[in-house]
């Protein structure tokens, strides 16, 4: 009897400890695949905003330039000098400071997508770190405690009964 009870308990401290492991690798599993899917997506993101902020700053190149030939048509026109020089430096200064305003926000939406990147790495390092996983030792632990039980029980049923006179 003592050696049924402790097969079956070792039996079922093995069954749990291999479902634990089982599911604790499916979570894991689980995990990395989100993981990947969110960094795949990411880099889509960061794709295409890197291709919008390049359509946008040739498009608003081609404008300034458009104005600019204006500006030194206009210029031209009327003789030049000083006024219609100050005008087209003012204009080129002004379409500068609108090129490097469309460059930083490229550059700020690059960081944050970075930085969204980064955050989820950090998360699921977390994440992974907190699944809980059976552990050999333990396994073991509830086996011998049960094989010192079934010693125990084995030992109290076979002690003779004191008789009574």
């Amino acid at each position: 009897m003592m050696g049924v009870s402790l097969a079956i308990t070792a039996l079922s401290a093995a069954t749990a400890q291999d479902s634990g492991r089982r599911q604790a690798n499916q979570q894991s599993d689980a995990l990395k695949d989100a993981a990947y899917l969110q960094g795949n997506d990411l880099q889509r993101q960061q794709s295409q905003e890197a291709s919008a902020a390049a359509d946008q700053m040739n498009a608003h190149a081609q404008e300034a330039h458009a104005d600019m030939a204006r500006a030194q048509a206009i210029a031209g026109e009327y003789g030049g000098g000083n006024t219609a020089d100050r005008g087209l430096a003012v204009l080129g200064n002004q379409q500068g400071a609108e090129l490097a305003t469309v460059a930083s926000n490229a550059g700020k939406v690059d960081e944050q997508t970075r930085f969204d990147n980064l955050s989820s790495n950090r998360r699921l390092s977390s994440q992974l770190a907190s699944i809980q996983r059976p552990s050999a030792f333990g396994t073991t632990l509830t086996i011998g405690g049960a094989a010192v039980n079934a010693y125990a029980m084995n030992k109290s049923l076979s002690k003779p009964k004191p008789t009574v006179k």
